[in-house]
């Protein structure tokens, strides 16, 4: 049997009647994918992988925490995992029965955000321009010019601040992965 199948039987002897029919369904389930490494803490990006013992199972996942279905991503090569993320994963081959669910979470600390450079330019007579720049990759710096300390919702730096004179800047790289 090599895809669910109902089997259906019924015994024969000559000179007697034929027994009564009876039936068996054999359901084929894939094999939930193993998801390695196994959740936990990590300092750096894991790369994670997908594996099913099932031949010709295709892997599907998500890193939302959504359940994944076979519109999912298709698993193909192995990833890094960046920030804090749940992954799901299920295998399914036609004809059978779609595996359970496989999940892991992952805590991604890869410490703390480099604090922005602050450069400005210009200035007596015209305005001054701060310029802020950070070594955290993928970084977004925030910003406030009130002395209050920058938060996910303070102005995100894209381009020089013009300034017009005397004024407080506090500025804060957030990246995902990355503790304030």
């Amino acid at each position: 049997v090599t895809v669910t199948t109902t089997l259906k039987a019924r015994a024969y002897k000559s000179g007697a009647p034929p027994s009564n029919a009876v039936a068996a369904t054999y359901t084929l389930q894939v094999v939930a994918p193993t998801i390695a490494p196994g959740a936990g803490s990590f300092s750096t990006p894991p790369t994670v992988t997908l594996s099913t013992s099932t031949p010709d199972a295709t892997m599907h996942y998500t890193m939302d925490g959504s359940e994944p279905t076979s519109s999912s991503l298709v698993y193909a090569t192995p990833f890094a995992i960046a920030e804090t993320r749940t992954v799901k994963a299920i295998a399914v081959k036609s004809g059978w029965t779609t595996s359970a669910t496989s999940y892991a979470t992952y805590f991604v600390s890869l410490g703390t955000a480099a604090t922005p450079i602050v450069t400005t330019t210009g200035g007596s007579p015209g305005p001054v321009f701060i310029l802020l720049d950070s070594a955290t990759p993928d970084a977004t710096i925030r910003y406030t010019l009130d002395g209050t300390d920058p938060t996910p919702a303070s102005a995100a730096y894209r381009f020089p601040v013009s300034v017009p004179g005397a004024t407080v800047i506090r500025a804060r790289a957030f990246a995902p992965g990355y503790t304030m």
